[in-house]
């Protein structure tokens, strides 16, 4: 039987060099559709394993959300904006936290809509 190799030197009539190639990879492709099945432990990996974390108790407020339970129960309708201006945090920041204390139950909110735009205005619970 002959190789590939020496068929094309038959047909060419000379001696083809095999030139020097590098180490090869060889990748498979597909080869889990065709029933190939690769042979490794399921372990865990080390990155992916996390230390538990202490359950917070989800009743204690956060010093920010104090300072802005405070601002919100002193003023009528405010929007996670004009608590910005007071704190000096960002709007998304006070916004964050203002949903927080909503979903909570410890404040309400109405949702207003005005030339395309909704925001929500918070205020104390009564």
């Amino acid at each position: 039987m002959q190789t590939g190799l020496q068929i094309l030197n038959n047909m060419f009539g000379y001696n083809t060099p095999i030139p020097d190639a590098p180490v090869t990879r060889n990748h498979r492709i597909g080869v889990y559709s065709s029933g190939y099945q690769r042979n490794y432990k399921e372990e865990e990996r080390l990155a992916q394993q996390k230390a538990a974390k202490p359950i917070k108790d989800p009743n204690v407020l956060k010093d920010s959300e104090k300072i802005i339970l405070k601002i919100v129960n002193k003023g009528e309708g405010l929007t996670g904006i004009d608590v910005s201006k007071k704190t000096k945090w960002t709007a998304n920041h006070c916004s964050m936290i203002l949903t927080s204390l909503y979903r909570r139950g410890l404040i309400t909110r109405i949702k207003q809509k005005d030339a395309g735009t909704r925001w929500y205005v918070y205020a104390r619970k009564v």
